[in-house]
């Protein structure tokens, strides 16, 4: 059974922090998955989760909005941290 991609999100998330929000979605945007606006979307959806103390990250709001999809998220974990993180 292959670990859940969100987990292996959340693991990136504790690792390199919040600021890699962006990269993550530099990363979408670079295969077609997301376009600027959809990123701008999700940053701005980041950023009231956090005023109201929710600490989302990015790819769990970019999959609850409906933007991508697991493929996508297995497709960042993989390329960027060969999927081993758990």
């Amino acid at each position: 059974m292959s670990p859940n991609p969100l987990h292996l999100l959340d693991d990136i998330h504790t690792i390199v922090g919040v600021g890699a929000s962006q990269l993550i979605g530099d990363f979408f945007f670079s295969i077609g998955a997301l376009t600027p606006e959809q990123v701008d979307q999700i940053l701005e959806r980041q950023r009231e989760l956090k005023a109201q103390g929710d600490d989302n990250i990015f790819g769990t709001i970019a999959m609850d909005l409906g933007l991508i999809d697991e493929t996508a998220i297995e497709r960042y974990v993989e390329e960027n941290y060969g999927g081993e993180l758990r």
